[in-house]
């Protein structure tokens, strides 16, 4: 990911774990128009190893899925709406749905996101609150 210095915004906090999140956040919608300024390259590959376990990946995912929500919330109700179903869960919002690898990867992340926002609801309603959100599933436990 890359981004031109003049062209990124900087309202960084400490709830923001995650800055590349962040900085795609920030600048989706610039000038109000979405993936405006923003190039997508359909060709680029990634390729990410990791020795994590089972247990580290899934203390990861609900990391990544705290810190997008965080941001959802921190952004405007158009930009975020516009990421959540344009971006983050494109294809389980079109019509009509073509069942396809993207469409089952997409809907088992989204019920991990569903399985983590009901662990919010439940804090809120025993009254235990996150304190603190970890960077690394290496690192120790949430508070």
């Amino acid at each position: 990911m890359l981004f031109k210095l003049n062209a990124v915004e900087h309202d960084f906090d400490e709830r923001d774990i995650s800055d590349d999140g962040y900085l795609t956040f920030a600048n989706l919608c610039l000038d109000g128009q979405p993936m405006n300024g923003i190039q997508v390259i359909e060709a680029a590959k990634i390729y990410y190893l990791t020795d994590l376990n089972f247990k580290q990946k899934l203390i990861r995912f609900r990391r990544i899925s705290l810190s997008h929500m965080i941001l959802l919330h921190k952004f405007d109700k158009t930009k975020a709406k516009y990421i959540y179903h344009n971006i983050m869960f494109a294809p389980l919002f079109a019509r009509p749905l073509k069942f396809n690898r993207q469409l089952v990867v997409k809907s088992l992340l989204y019920f991990g996101y569903l399985l983590v926002t009901f662990e919010l609801l439940l804090r809120v309603l025993i009254d235990k609150p996150l304190k603190r959100i970890v960077w690394s599933a290496s690192s120790g436990g949430d508070e």
